[in-house]
């Protein structure tokens, strides 16, 4: 479920100092996942890992990294260059691909 909540005051990690909620003077909403994303970032500072996958018991801190995990097992890469067609499991490989391969010198 997503929820559009007005902004008060940012949420801040104590350990970086990172901000989250925070906001422009000229934005009165954010959009943001209902658990919240500084929840979710202090893990990082925890070792706080909840999500395990059944076959390997590696333990991961978000589930899309459980999601994308379970990709390994299956040979499964969906993220295709649409260049050359080479498929990556991931989109941030993908994107580096593309960089280093079909860039175009500026």
């Amino acid at each position: 479920m997503l929820v559009f909540i007005p902004v008060s005051k940012p949420d801040v990690c104590e350990q970086w100092g990172k901000s989250f909620n925070e906001r422009s003077p000229s934005q009165t909403y954010r959009f943001k996942p209902s658990k919240g994303d500084l929840h979710k970032h202090v893990r990082i500072h925890t070792g706080v890992k909840p999500y395990q996958y059944e076959l390997c018991n590696k333990t991961l801190t978000q589930k899309p990294d459980l999601q994308s995990h379970f990709l390994t097992y299956t040979g499964v890469n969906p993220h295709v260059c649409n260049v050359c067609h080479e498929a990556y499991l991931d989109r941030s490989t993908l994107q580096k691909h593309v960089l280093a391969q079909h860039s175009v010198a500026k």
